[in-house]
């Protein structure tokens, strides 16, 4: 006896799915509809010398970036990489590690938290000043970048690409980043300019 699930109205039983798990593996992808996001350009070059000089105090002429890692590329050999705890989504395709916020379920447990949080681990190619940026965008958004110079946030309000960026110098470094709001945070490039 074969059972036919074309009515998606239908309740799926354990019992069924377990005796036909090829009919019910097709039907549920059948049901399932992708979902694109529309990237966002990243900041212009502009947009990236008038954030750096506000942190800088000064004017800067920017360098290529030292670093620069994304969804498809989250490793580079020479100078670091990027990790993610329970990311929302990593997507290849199009280039976007999608961010749950922060969410603490528990007041009074501050410690305790759910959502996403990346970790990047930078080896500077020569001692100097650098700056590490995180391009992200989303709907009411913000971002952190927690490191070496303490945290710093920027926001994304209506979908509009964004970046939250740290001054630091020295040697091999940490960082870690983390979204709030109630909607998903979409990290687009990590990158890291010396000044």
């Amino acid at each position: 006896m074969s059972t036919k699930y074309e009515d998606t109205s239908k309740k799926l039983l354990l019992s069924d799915a377990l005796r036909h798990p090829e009919e019910t593996f097709l039907t549920q992808l059948k049901e399932q509809k992708e979902t694109v996001i529309q990237r966002q350009p990243l900041i212009s070059e502009a947009g990236l010398a008038k954030l750096v000089s506000q942190l800088t105090k000064g004017p800067v002429a920017l360098k290529p970036p030292v670093m620069q890692l994304s969804a498809r590329q989250p490793y580079d050999s020479v100078n670091g990489l990027v990790d993610m705890y329970q990311p929302g989504r990593w997507d290849a395709t199009s280039d976007l590690i999608y961010m749950q916020p922060i969410v603490h379920p528990n007041p009074a447990s501050p410690g305790e938290w759910t959502g996403s949080a990346g970790y990047i681990t930078f080896h500077p190619p020569s001692s100097g000043t650098y700056v590490m940026m995180v391009h992200f965008f989303g709907y009411q958004v913000t971002m952190s970048l927690n490191g070496p110079a303490g945290t710093t946030t920027a926001s994304s309000f209506s979908n509009t690409p964004a970046a939250v960026a740290m001054l630091f110098s020295g040697g091999p470094t940490g960082f870690s980043f983390a979204c709030t709001g109630i909607y998903l945070g979409f990290v687009q490039s990590i990158q890291a300019f010396q000044v």
